[in-house]
């Protein structure tokens, strides 16, 4: 009879221990999802304010941009009365620019590395680029000097302000709410979107540099065509890469020119899991310049 207590006694004491064990594993697994769940709100919370705040730079800082309904109708030439460079180049035909009204000395007052306004009319996309000093300060540093994971469009430090290299690279974030650079990736998803209008610009207070796009791919974060295009040979090489990788083909009645190397721009931004990938939209000069507003 006592063995049989004894043993009851046990087993009660088993089943308590264990009880005891599953009420703590239980109580350290809430607590964890406690800490994951205020952890993820906090993440939530910081972002969508980063996000709140640069859409509201921006709104402010793009106030200085208008672009007229009738964007499409200026025609302008290079030889410019008030630019005597320009004067001394050959003649050109008139071009088409989109007719911007811009603030520069607003712009400029806000920023000292402001250079220009970057514009893709098929994009509805728009921003002032400043001149990177090392590459990395504007990946997290507003057009207003702020800090913030918006960043701001930016220039490669090495390269000329007057986008006189062979190539230009300007980069930007992609964004989650498709502002920044985070619209790029329509040219892939709509199919004749590019074709609608092939065309980007950067403002400057002198000049206004007309690019067509001709081709958009991408690419991984370390690819060889980031390294510095420095010769003739280098310039062809890139243009036949671009080619070659391409995504689109232009279409309609304009074909790019390429045997007197035009200047190229090249916008990049991270894209995929982990942003292990670029894609880049490349661009060639139309002209060499014509004079801005």
């Amino acid at each position: 009879m006592k063995r049989n207590e004894k043993k009851q006694k046990s087993d009660s004491c088993g089943r308590g221990r264990k009880k005891r064990t599953v009420r703590i594993i239980s109580d350290l697994i809430l607590l964890v999802l406690i800490v994951v769940f205020l952890y993820s709100g906090y993440r939530f919370f910081s972002e969508y304010s980063e996000y709140k705040r640069g859409e509201e730079v921006y709104g402010e800082v793009n106030e200085a941009v208008v672009i007229p309904q009738n964007a499409q109708t200026r025609l302008q030439d290079i030889a410019a009365a008030d630019d005597p460079e320009a004067q001394a180049e050959e003649a050109y035909e008139p071009v088409s620019v989109p007719d911007l009204d811009i603030d520069y000395d607003a712009l400029a007052a806000q920023n000292p590395d402001f250079i220009g306004v970057l514009y893709i009319p098929a994009l509805d996309l728009y921003y002032p680029v400043t001149h990177s000093h090392d590459n990395s300060e504007y990946l997290n540093t507003l057009f207003t000097g702020e800090s913030s994971v918006y960043g701001c469009i930016f220039l490669e430090k090495d390269a000329s302000a007057d986008f006189s290299d062979y190539n230009s690279f300007i980069y930007g974030h992609n964004m989650k709410n498709g502002t920044m650079f985070g619209s790029l990736k329509r040219f892939e998803r709509q199919e004749g979107l590019c074709d609608s209008d092939p065309y980007m610009y950067i403002y400057t207070k002198s000049r206004v540099y007309k690019y067509h796009i001709f081709s958009y791919f991408q690419c991984a974060k370390d690819d060889p065509l980031y390294d510095n295009v420095r010769d003739d040979s280098g310039y062809d090489q890139y243009v036949t890469t671009c080619q070659t990788r391409s995504e689109y083909t232009p279409g309609g009645e304009y074909t790019d020119n390429f045997s007197g190397r035009p200047p190229l721009i090249t916008l990049s931004t991270c894209v995929g899991v982990g942003e292990t990938s670029h894609f880049l939209v490349v661009g060639a000069m139309v002209q060499p310049s014509v004079k801005g507003k």
